[in-house]
């Protein structure tokens, strides 16, 4: 069980605000909180036990698509073996890494 937070706003998004709002979520995440922030965007991440082991947010190879994400993929390994049958490679076996695949194979068909 994990926890995330997040924030976007119009100008610049509080990482200090994504931070207390991870604190709250603190139990969820006895493996470690990750805040980061961008210019509009900020969140947080509480990784409990089970979790995948990488930090958010993962990025596409290409790095433009990010990914914020927790839980399991239902048909993880049969889509697994459909995208990379079609050329995609994956650093993990994290499910959400799949999902940045299947968004750029598939787009919002997905």
């Amino acid at each position: 069980m994990s926890g995330i937070a997040g924030i976007y706003a119009e100008q610049r998004a509080d990482a200090l605000l994504a931070r207390a709002m991870i604190a709250r979520l603190g139990h969820r995440g006895p493996r470690g909180q990750e805040v980061r922030g961008g210019d509009r965007v900020a969140f947080a991440q509480a990784r409990g036990h089970g979790a995948a082991d990488e930090a958010l947010p993962l990025r596409s190879s290409d790095g433009s698509i990010v990914l914020v994400a927790d839980g399991a993929l239902d048909g993880a390994a049969a889509l697994r073996a459909r995208l990379e049958g079609l050329g995609h490679r994956h650093r993990s076996d994290s499910d959400w890494e799949l999902l940045l695949s299947a968004y750029v194979e598939y787009g919002e068909d997905l």
